[in-house]
């Protein structure tokens, strides 16, 4: 499949929070800006912790069988995607993706996204 989005850069799982259906993904960074990738409306993660050299496309026939194995069933339509990277490929099913820029100020971080460089739904 070809790839929706990718990156050179090295990620990792910043956040994930079942109650708000989230996932953060953020690039390492030694400046205030940094890559992030936000996927809402998660229904299905299989993930690793580090992600170097991200590429992200939609999930093939085999590993949308995977998922839908693992139970993913939904009311709402789900973008099935596959991440792929140097050391394997994860899975996400989740409503929305939007991959932006992210601001630190004074070292903490508010989860925002600007300018956005990619956002898709389902």
């Amino acid at each position: 499949m070809s790839a929706i989005w990718s990156s050179d850069c090295s990620f990792t799982l910043w956040q994930y929070g079942i109650g708000h259906s989230r996932l953060i993904l953020k690039a390492s960074s030694n400046s205030s800006q940094s890559l992030g990738i936000l996927f809402e409306g998660v229904d299905f993660v299989k993930l690793t912790r580090v992600f170097p050299r991200l590429s992200i496309s939609r999930a093939d026939v085999a590993q949308e069988r995977e998922m839908d194995d693992a139970g993913v069933r939904s009311v709402r339509p789900l973008l099935r995607l596959a991440l792929r990277h140097d050391r394997g490929t994860g899975l996400v099913a989740c409503s929305r993706l939007t991959v932006g820029t992210v601001t630190e100020i004074d070292g903490r971080t508010p989860f925002e996204l600007h300018p956005i460089h990619l956002s898709i739904r389902a």
